[in-house]
């Protein structure tokens, strides 16, 4: 199927967050085709240690619900909207 989809462009990076290494190549893959610019983590504390020490943007977080590690999904959702609320 050809599909000729692009993305308006994007103001940061797309932070992906999920466990299963499978899913997590394939969203990155999916998000790097459209031209989205993608960092990929397997826990949730790693992301935020990422956010809190990178200086770039991040656009749009997309994370799993039940992650390994202290921080789950729904609480790295709660951190990340206290600190920074501009983000969607």
């Amino acid at each position: 199927m050809d599909v000729n989809f692009q993305l308006q462009p994007i103001d940061g990076e797309i932070i992906v967050i999920e466990d299963d290494p499978l899913l997590l190549g394939l969203m990155c893959e999916i998000l790097t085709d459209v031209g989205a610019s993608c960092v990929a983590f397997g826990t949730a504390d790693d992301a935020l240690i990422y956010m809190l020490q990178s200086g770039t943007r991040c656009a749009l977080i997309i994370a799993d619900h039940g992650l390994p590690g202290r921080i789950k999904g729904g609480e790295l959702a709660e951190l990340v909207r206290g600190r920074w609320p501009e983000l969607p």
